[in-house]
């Protein structure tokens, strides 16, 4: 009889320990991301920043021919992040220049174009 008790003891105290467990990781999944109120990309040099971290795997080696990047924040909430094409540069001819535009509150890229 001892020895169903404390087998059911243990099995009790398993139990109690996996929902402990789940109920953590439950919530530590539900954790919401805490950004800053100001938000992410406050300012130019981090605007930049986030559009070159992509910009590669998008244009290609021919991205350096862009570069020096520029932004301009817009409507307090947006930044304009462009590149210039340089004179060597064969893009001319097509037109364009790439452009990002980055949400300044949590730093999600809303659009990637190629300027006309």
């Amino acid at each position: 009889m001892k020895k169903k008790i404390l087998i059911f003891s243990v099995i009790l105290i398993l139990v109690i320990i996996v929902l402990i467990m789940l109920d953590k990781f439950r919530g530590a999944r539900n954790l919401e991301f805490n950004k800053p109120e100001k938000g992410i990309a406050l300012d130019e040099k981090t605007a930049i920043k986030i559009a070159e971290a992509i910009s590669l795997p998008i244009f290609g080696e021919n991205i350096k021919d862009y570069k020096p990047f520029h932004a301009e924040l817009r409507n307090d909430s947006i930044w304009h992040v462009y590149g210039l094409p340089k004179k060597s540069c064969f893009m001319i001819q097509l037109g364009g220049a790439p452009e990002f535009e980055i949400l300044k509150n949590d730093g999600r890229i809303l659009s990637v174009t190629l300027s006309r």
